[in-house]
């Protein structure tokens, strides 16, 4: 997993150094050849990384495992040495901006171009030199270069349709006889080809029950030819059409796709035959169509079926042209029948001490109907002879939940910078690339929706799911002892961080306190991406804070903070800001510097300062915006926000003048806008009596019919 992780880490370096390789700055302080260099080191690496990723945990070995260690800590190396550059870059830029130039530069400040290039030089030549030592040890440790797609799954373990020896089906007897009901009707023998995909989370038991339904006697009897197909991985039509040939001759070894439709034809012509796709993944509309296309040339008779198992119901979208078989959860008693027969190797009837019977159906509860979770359970349970306590410590295991939600998950993914984009696709914008891996996630079930009065309230992942993000995330995580592997840091009391070494602080990319933080570790965050410090005991941070340049997420929600330092106007890289139920009522000039910020989140109270809104014309997210009296906070100042998404609420529409002043928010120009809410105040400037109804839109905006929630003096 690990391997997995540095590659897409891999694939954001790529993409940062084309991009600053490309700057006119990188080509006057001589810098292009180098970030060049960079970027063909990395590309090599990758090759070898892929040959690492590729192998299963069992055959890596410690070599492998530590070389893959060293990458990670090069790869985190070279991400900081890029953010750098660009930090610079942002804060030249911002400097030009505010025409805030110096008359006299220290020779050895940062500001001086010829000290920043020399260090910049030095410091990426070291990496690619650490690069080379890495891709010089590769061939030792049996690692090889391999082209291909870096993000492309490992293939599954090959199913079988036949069931093991003594092995049970729970639960699903009356899904079998509603799928064979449908796949031997008369209806379905007027159609040439049907399919039915059955559709659930990982765990659930869609092969199992493709597998029953399978060797159920009435479809032997109805189909004279049974195919199975383990598909997995990688959809290619004539790997599947070669397995079926081999399925039904017992005979292997690829083909022409010619010689393969002929086979195919001498044992299904003028034959029914049903065939199982089992895990499929493919969500290629021309690719299956392809398969389509060959499977209708064998000339089988009518009446014929594929059944399609898959995790993804885009999958299915695609395929189905039958009514989809419902998948359900199975019951408590059903999941505490196979934990029994796991566990203790007794039927519905054998006797069982009846504590370790109710612990043991409260264990069944938590399995929350996925039959593979039962099975492991009832594998673990079987190691823990018939002890109380050790049923105990497995029953106080839960279901995770994901209150955060998927706009705060997505917003901390970003962070970390592992959303990469495509100029071409998505428009440069993250947030939609973190859409789409989100639903990838929920559409295969590594993420569950929890359903209340209809609305999603929130979102759940279980307990495998999770031990297995612990898993894959165990060296980076301060769980025990401090060391300098850890990057991740929660929930730990201040005496931990105070303790907490410079090279560990200097490593850390992530931060969640609700406790006292101390101020001086502050200084000590060389590395971090993600601070959320909500409902934290802090009253106010120090003027160091403007020293985490890398800062991308900053959460000081439900704090005691009642002013932000100026030096926070020095967080070029901030993407995600929240300050929502806290002490603060008024922002410092210097919030126009942060011209990365695309989400803010405040409260309705708070105050902008003047004109700060004209630097932050990247934002996605407003919660409110307070219309001003004053030059720079009156309404216009939404005039270049055409990036805002969501819903928008404009406070204090009192303050607005007349029509002319309302139209230089150009919210018309707002396309992404879904949700608009206009609020009047109580209160509004004396010089305007007339009683008619000032119009923010043209006719044809997309906002015709907001909604204004309006308390508004009756002269409106």
């Amino acid at each position: 997993m690990a391997a997995e992780f540095v590659l897409t880490f891999a694939e954001g370096i790529l993409t940062k150094v084309s991009s600053l390789a490309a700057q006119e700055l990188a080509l006057a302080w001589g810098l292009k050849a180098e970030l060049e260099k960079l970027g063909e080191s990395v590309s090599s690496i990758q090759d070898f990384l892929r040959c690492a990723a590729d192998q299963r945990p069992d055959d890596q070995g410690k070599e492998v495992e530590k070389w893959v260690k060293k990458l990670k800590q090069v790869a985190e190396d070279a991400d900081d040495i890029l953010d750098d550059f660009n930090y610079e870059l942002l804060r030249r830029k911002v400097e030009l901006h505010s025409h805030m130039k110096r008359k006299v530069l220290n020779f050895l400040s940062a500001s001086n171009p010829l000290w920043f290039r020399v260090k910049m030089a030095h410091k990426i030549k070291k990496i690619n030199d650490s690069l080379a030592v890495l891709k010089s040890q590769a061939a030792f440790i049996n690692l090889v270069a391999k082209k291909g797609d870096p993000r492309q799954r490992p293939d599954r373990v090959q199913t079988v349709p036949f069931f093991e020896d003594g092995e049970k089906v729970v639960g699903r007897e009356d899904a079998v006889t509603k799928i064979v009901t449908t796949l031997i009707s008369s209806d379905n023998q007027q159609k040439n080809l049907s399919v039915m995909a059955i559709v659930g989370m990982a765990g659930l038991g869609k092969t199992t029950l493709a597998k029953s339904v399978y060797n159920e006697p009435a479809i032997d009897k109805h189909f004279p030819k049974r195919i199975w197909v383990c598909v997995s991985n990688t959809f290619e039509v004539d790997t599947i059409l070669s397995l079926m040939v081999e399925s039904l001759t017992k005979k292997a070894g690829m083909k022409s796709r010619d010689a393969l439709l002929q086979d195919l034809r001498e044992e299904i012509t003028g034959k029914r035959y049903v065939l199982v796709l089992d895990d499929v993944w493919n969500e290629e509309r021309e690719k299956w169509e392809d398969l389509m296309s060959c499977l209708s040339k064998l000339n089988s008779n009518p009446g014929s079926c594929i059944i399609v198992t898959t995790r993804s119901t885009n999958v299915s979208t695609i395929a189905e042209t039958l009514p989809r078989p419902e998948l359900r959860k199975l019951s408590e008693e059903d999941c505490w029948s196979i934990i029994k027969q796991r566990a203790l190797n007794l039927d519905e009837n054998g006797f069982i001490d009846a504590e370790l019977e109710r612990i043991g159906k409260a264990i069944a509860d938590k399995c929350g109907g996925v039959p593979l979770v039962a099975k492991v359970l009832g594998g673990l349970l079987r190691s823990k002879a018939r002890k109380v306590a050790e049923w105990l410590s497995i029953r106080d295991n839960r279901l995770w939940e994901l209150p955060e939600g998927e706009d705060r998950i997505m917003k901390l993914w970003m962070a970390q910078g592992l959303l990469q984009t495509s100029s071409v696709e998505n428009h440069h914008e993250m947030e939609l690339t973190g859409e789409v891996y989100f639903n990838i996630l929920l559409n295969n079930s590594l993420f569950q929706e929890v359903i209340v009065g209809g609305s999603i309230t929130k979102y759940t992942m279980h307990d495998l799911v999770h031990d297995l993000a612990e898993k894959v995330s165990e060296s980076e995580r301060l769980t025990q002892e401090l060391n300098d592997d850890v990057r991740h840091v929660a929930r730990s009391p201040p005496s931990t961080l105070e303790n907490m070494s410079k090279v560990t602080a200097g490593r850390l990319r992530s931060l969640f306190s609700n406790d006292r933080v101390p101020k001086m570790i502050f200084s000590k965050f060389k590395a971090m991406r993600v601070l959320s410090l909500d409902t934290a005991n802090i009253e106010e941070l120090p003027n160091s804070f403007g020293k985490l340049k890398h800062l991308r997420y900053l959460d000081l929600s439900k704090t005691r903070i009642r002013a932000l330092p100026k030096s926070i106007g020095k967080l070029y890289n901030l993407q995600t800001l929240r300050m929502q139920n806290c002490g603060l009522f008024k922002l410092p000039r210097e919030m126009q510097n942060l011209i990365n910020l695309r989400h803010l989140y405040v409260d309705q109270k708070i105050e902008f300062p003047a004109g700060m809104f004209r630097g932050l014309t990247n934002l996605r997210t407003l919660s409110c915006f307070n219309v001003g009296e004053e030059m720079g906070c009156r309404i216009e100042e939404l005039g270049g926000l055409n990036q805002l998404k969501g819903m928008l609420t404009i406070r204090n529409l009192g303050n607005v003048r007349d029509e002319a002043e309302a139209k230089k928010a150009k919210l018309e120009e707002k396309k992404n806008v879904v949700e608009l809410s206009l609020v009047f105040s109580a209160t509004r400037r004396t010089s305007n009596t007339n009683d008619e109804k000032i119009s923010f839109m043209d006719d044809e905006s997309p906002f015709a019919s907001q909604q204004i929630e309006e308390a508004r003096p009756s002269s409106l």
